[in-house]
């Protein structure tokens, strides 16, 4: 589902990096799928918070986890990325059995080191960099005192990253930095960088309004399943 998002923006901006924030692998490895089956995509660049296990891996090849700092992107306070073990398949040339014992030396270990081969695969299709806490605040303000929008955290980290990678000379070009939640979501966070309180968006805030109805059901399978169906607007076309 999430490729389709990768796969219209390339045919609208042909050869466009994409900056990705990260935290479990999986909205970037989109992309990549996107990439593979022939989508005109630059490099897809890994943007984490503090919690950075992926930028680690792609940068010295090191999936080492450590302890979850808390930070106000909570969506990527994690430590192992379980769908970066996707790209580690492809980038092993597809070898099953290599990369499960690899997967073994983690649940042994509980850590790893990306085989060379492999790390170069991924280094030539992936990029990464990480935004601290200060950093984040400073996005969001910023893009609020120059553009009056209001972005969320998770959306910062990603335009810190991209702003880094700028930098080093990593992504020359294009670059579409993905946003990947509504600011409403982290009102705390977003208030605190721009002094702004982000309003819900109005069909949201309606049904924020709306009465709140319970209904009580004994708990079992049977007894919830035909409370189900008999709420459901597919059991009353089913009828007809």
């Amino acid at each position: 589902m999430q490729s389709t998002y990768f796969l219209t923006a390339a045919a609208r901006r042909p050869g466009a990096h994409f900056v990705v924030p990260t935290g479990n692998f999986g909205d970037i490895f989109a992309g990549f799928a996107a990439k593979k089956i022939g989508a005109n995509i630059g490099v897809l660049a890994a943007a984490t918070n503090r919690n950075d296990i992926v930028r680690r891996a792609i940068l010295a090849g090191d999936y080492a986890p450590d302890a979850v700092a808390a930070t106000t992107s909570p969506s990527m306070d994690i430590q192992v990325a379980s769908n970066f073990e996707r790209v580690l398949f492809e980038a092993s040339g597809r070898d099953a059995g290599a990369l499960a014992g690899l997967m073994q030396n983690f649940a042994r270990d509980g850590r790893f080191t990306i085989p060379p081969p492999w790390r170069a695969r991924v280094a030539g299709d992936f990029a990464a960099a990480r935004a601290d806490e200060a950093e984040v605040a400073a996005m969001m303000a910023r893009i609020h005192r120059e553009r009056a929008i209001l972005i969320d955290p998770h959306t910062a980290v990603g335009l810190v990253a991209a702003k880094k990678l700028r930098k080093e000379g990593r992504l020359a070009g294009r670059v579409i930095a993905l946003a990947t939640a509504h600011p409403a979501k982290f009102p705390d966070a977003v208030e605190a960088a721009t002094g702004v309180h982000p309003a819900l968006p109005p069909r949201l805030a309606a049904m924020m309004r709306a009465p709140e109805r319970c209904e009580k059901a004994p708990a079992g399978v049977d007894a919830i399943r035909a409370l189900i169906l008999d709420r459901s607007a597919f059991a009353e076309r089913s009828s007809r």
